[in-house]
């Protein structure tokens, strides 16, 4: 097994390797060591030598004095994980490779390289070893993968007789579960990758035990994590989340470092910890103490985000302290720190002090330009305004002198904030999250003392917003870790005791608190479901009251000064006043389509006007208008939560500040607000909910057409399920619809709905499709799809991992499953009746990209069919139109209306001025397009039919198309390039 260094440079050409290296000082700070075939690294005790395992069977030696190949040993087969003893007489490497029903482990003598196996027994389905650590107590843990997806043993090995057997207390882990050690062995932590959950735990090498395992929720493979020196802390990231600090072994959430979204490792020899930041290619040391930042290190190449397992991105450091290893794109870079480590640099100022108006005048807005900023909130003795950051900063914005004053530096991405009532600190959502936790911060303003006040995740990411009432309580939330409701919880301000409200246990995820200035109310709007309910919390009683559903995904709100009223704006509709807290309508505001806020000392609303770029003034008991104020910019309409629309008002009422698209505007009202004579507002009763909208469909994962100019796409849709047998003269109808669209945030999500008419309740498979696009030629495919059906008044199921469905196997017997497991689908018998359902498509934590929401008819036996789909969206250019699919299913041909609208969507912001329309065949064949309807050569049978657009720019195309599971694609632009958003619509006509 063993072979000299000299045959190996040989057989390997390492000569080649060695003269490179001799060379490659690419970047002053690092060494470069080329490798494709490198996977596993551990530095020896002795700070002498790097060992590498490779793919090729070769555990490589590098000399760090001479930066030099040492011996190398030839294993043979294939290599992943490698530890090495503490006194560095022999590795312990996982062998990839297996022979007949047995897999191995090699303990290899150091420097002689005699080769020890040490050779299990594969259980059922259990393939090659994976990885392995070697405790401060003799003893060394390992696992092994498995031949599909499923659990395997997890072992040990006493390293004193190199006897393995399994763990009684742990019998089985997932396959490939990773291993990290301590830089004294005492403690290890384990990833379980290949499962939805995720699941995390501890091994304590001083009481040979186990600690309790957690849930992260998420996929473990390619993840960073390491454990530092003494095994007191872990450090922690995936794919969607930043590099954290958590305690050993209870996970309790210690801190998170904003930019950190590559590899992690601690220092054997001091309180420091290093994380990869990608979007400067740096190495970046932190204080475990202070968390100040200590130094960079320039990688010298460009690194992507993430860690691959045994791959690029992942991150070593010696254990004397000395040396970093680095697997890069290019191989392997080495870093040599020196002692003491750098002088640390000063943390820069997040965000550099705006050129202010030193004193304004009224209506003149003074810009503090940021692209980072959150939340906003004024203290009570109209002092300072305090700005959250998406990098973990707030920022103190000081009102007498329009300077900044202090930052204090929170780490991981921030949300909504708070300040008590008598200024004292502020509580501030902490976007970031550990593994098991997340936290709500605490931040004294004299001191800056910082409290994490942590929550266990309940499928849940990092915290949302928080609103502080006058008895001494906060309501706070949370966001989900895929789509769905979130506990709702409450802290007591005296203890920092966080709990779960018991009277109303959870809120949709990512939902908004608003406060009234005397802190009695507080109005919460649960803005993560389409029905958008809203309720207030009387702080007098400690008690919730009713819930409004405003039947649309609600963007913004306030309340007013003593919480008798509350304001909001639902995204295609004007602002609303209501009382608190039984939500009666009392005013609607037609100008008002941006952000609201109440003035603190009168009875003045505010609104935003997008069409003026004014700030206009309404009295809340004559409902006139007092006064406009202009912005300064261009406003869009709508409202980005924590981002472009939201405004507020001082305690004093002589300030607001509005986030705009430059950053925050503040308005200094000098003037006294004119008092109306006061009358009693009559509220209005509460309008009817309307149901939901005709439907609205996305493409299929299938070959959808990739629109172009001349748009060659096919319309082919996904395979029609097996269960669909189309019986013999039977009348054509719509079935198996989709529509391919970028998916956006916010009120730009994918929107699709559809109708089941007949009378009996019809199967059917709803999927949203993303990640396996990419294999169909489509860039930017939305990543980790979630999705969310509705019928006309609430929500029906949601979605976030297929294979986390309850009725997964049905799901599989479809025939229609997904192929990625990252993809949604939700599988129901719905009620038909003329029945509407609407299914909505997003991103997990906001992401974006293109994506399809689908419907398939899993049984054409009964006496119902799909009918009159539509898909709203945004519609944008090149491979981003949008694309919808249908399949006429039956024996005989059938007479559908394709429709694209846009300018009649009035209530939409930022609508599709002039749609376009093609309607296509399965070989991409133009059968019929149409600008605007009135130029049909049908118009007549379009009236006819009672389907004509209300707009004459809209599009519409009547025709009788032949059935027999043929494939059709719908394709919706705007005219001269122009983008929108927009609905494309199918109607099955008698």
């Amino acid at each position: 097994m063993f072979h000299s260094l000299k045959r190996q440079v040989a057989h390997f050409l390492f000569n080649l390797i060695l003269a490179v290296i001799a060379l490659n000082a690419v970047d002053a700070q690092s060494v470069l060591i080329p490798s494709t075939t490198r996977r596993d690294l551990v530095f020896d005790f002795a700070g002498q030598n790097l060992y590498i395992s490779n793919n090729t069977g070769i555990v490589q030696t590098f000399n760090l004095a001479t930066l030099t190949f040492g011996t190398s040993y030839n294993l043979g087969g294939s290599l992943n994980g490698l530890d090495i003893a503490r006194d560095n007489s022999f590795l312990l490497v996982a062998q990839n490779t297996t022979s007949g029903n047995q897999g191995t482990f090699h303990k290899v003598a150091l420097p002689a390289g005699t080769v020890t196996n040490i050779n299990y027994t594969r259980a059922s389905g259990e393939t090659g070893a994976w990885d392995v650590a070697i405790a401060s107590n003799g003893l060394a843990l390992v696992t092994t993968q498995f031949g599909g997806s499923g659990s395997v043993p997890l072992r040990q090995i006493d390293l004193a007789s190199n006897v393995i057997t399994t763990r009684a207390d742990k019998p089985m882990v997932q396959q490939n579960t990773h291993i990290h050690r301590g830089g004294d062995g005492t403690r290890f932590f384990f990833l379980e990758s290949n499962i939805s959950s995720g699941p995390i735990f501890t091994y304590s090498a001083t009481s040979n035990t186990f600690g309790p395992t957690t849930s992260t929720n998420t996929f473990l493979s390619n993840v960073g994590a390491a454990v530092n020196r003494d095994g007191s802390l872990i450090a922690f990231r995936t794919f969607n989340s930043m590099g954290s600090l958590s305690t050993a072994p209870s996970f309790n959430y210690v801190r998170s470092f904003n930019g950190i979204d590559g590899g992690v490792a601690f220092s054997a020899t001091s309180d420091t910890f290093f994380g990869v930041n990608t979007a400067t290619d740096q190495i970046v040391a932190y204080s475990t103490q202070t968390f100040a930042e200590l130094f960079r290190l320039n990688i010298g190449e460009d690194m992507p985000s993430g860690s691959t397992d045994f791959g690029t991105g992942t991150l070593v450091a010696s254990a004397d302290g000395n040396w970093l290893a680095l697997e890069t794109p290019a191989g392997i870079r080495l870093f040599q720190l020196s002692a003491p480590f750098p002088t640390p640099t000063p943390t820069p100022t997040p965000t550099a002090t705006p050129p202010v108006t030193p004193t304004p005048s009224p209506g003149v807005p003074l810009l503090l330009p940021s692209t980072t900023r959150r939340d906003v909130v004024f203290d009570f003795a109209e002092q300072n305004l305090y700005i959250t950051n998406s990098t973990g900063i707030v920022q103190t914005f000081n009102l007498s002198t329009l300077t900044f004053g202090t930052s204090y530096n929170l780490g991981g991405s921030l949300n909504g904030l708070d300040v008590a009532r008598d200024n004292s600190f502020v509580l501030v959502a902490q976007g970031a999250n550990g593994p098991a936790q997340g936290t709500f911060q605490r931040v004294d303003l004299p001191s800056g003392s910082i409290t994490n006040i942590n929550y266990t995740r309940q499928f849940e990411a990092g915290a949302w917003d928080a609103g502080i009432a006058e008895n001494g309580l906060a309501l706070v939330t949370t966001q989900s870790a895929g789509s769905g409701s979130v506990p709702f919880r409450q802290i007591n301000l005296t203890t920092n005791a966080i709990a779960v409200r018991s009277d109303r246990p959870s809120v949709s995820q990512n939902s908004q608190i608003h406060r009234s200035t005397d802190g009695t109310r507080l109005l919460v709007m649960e803005s993560g479901i389409s029905n958008g309910p809203i309720f207030t919390y009387s702080s007098g009683s400690n008690t919730f009251g009713p819930t409004f559903n405003t039947q649309d995904f609600v963007s913004n709100g306030a309340v007013s000064r003593n919480g008798s009223l509350v304001a909001y704006r639902i995204f295609n509709n004007p602002a609303s006043l209501r009382t608190a807290p039984d939500l009666n309508l009392v005013r609607t505001f037609p100008a008002i389509d941006g952000g609201v806020a109440f003035d603190a000392t009168n009875d003045v609303l505010y609104g935003v006007n997008s069409s003026t770029d004014e700030i206009i003034a309404y009295s809340t008991q004559t409902f006139a208008e007092l006064f406009r104020i202009t912005i300064g910019e261009n406003m869009p309409s709508g409202i980005t939560t924590f981002g472009i629309g939201p405004m507020v008002a001082s305690a004093s009422g002589h300030w607001l500040a509005l986030q705009t698209p430059l950053g925050i505007r503040l308005f200094h009202i000098l003037a006294p607000i004119p008092t109306p004579t006061p009358v009693v507002p009559t509220p209005t009763p509460t309008p009817t909910a309307s149901p939901t909208p005709t439907a609205s469909a996305t493409p299929p994962a299938t070959p959808t057409p990739t629109a172009t100019a001349t748009a060659t796409a096919t319309a082919t849709a996904t395979g029609t399920p097996t269960a669909t047998a189309t019986p013999t003269s039977t009348p054509g109808h719509l079935g198996n619809i989709s529509t391919r669209l970028r998916v956006e945030t916010a009120e730009n999500v994918m929107i699709g709905g559809f109708i089941i008419t007949g009378t009996q309740p019809k199967k059917v498979i709803v999927r949203a499709i993303g990640p396996s696009l990419t294999g169909l030629g489509i860039p930017g495919a939305l990543e980790n799809p979630i999705l969310e059906l509705y019928d006309s008044s609430q929500l029906v199921a949601s979605n976030d991992n297929w294979m986390d469905a309850p009725n997964q196997q049905e799901i599989i017997a479809s025939g229609v499953a997904p192929t990625n497991d990252f993809e949604s689908a939700i599988l129901m018998t719905l009620p038909a009746n003329n029945a509407g359902y609407t299914a909505i498509v997003r991103g997990v934590n906001q992401g974006t990209g293109v994506g399809t929401v689908e419907a398939y008819d899993l049984d054409g036996t009964v006496n119902s069919r799909l009918a009159n789909i539509s898909t709203r969206g945004q519609v944008q250019t090149g491979e981003n139109v949008m694309i919808g699919g249908f399949i006429v299913v039956g024996s005989t041909p059938s007479r559908v209306v394709v429709r694209a609208i846009g300018p009649s969507l009035s209530s939409v912001p930022n609508r599709l001025a002039n749609p376009t329309l093609e309607l296509r065949d399965a070989n991409a064949a133009l059968l019929q397009s149409n600008d605007d309807w009135m130029d049909a050569p049908n118009r007549q049978e379009i009236i006819d039919s009672t389907l004509a657009p209300s707009n004459d720019l809209e599009s519409a195309i009547l025709m009788t198309l032949p059935a027999n599971n043929s494939a059709y694609t719908a394709i919706v632009r705007g005219v001269n390039g122009t983008t929108g958003v927009a609905l494309v619509e199918v109607y099955s006509l008698p």
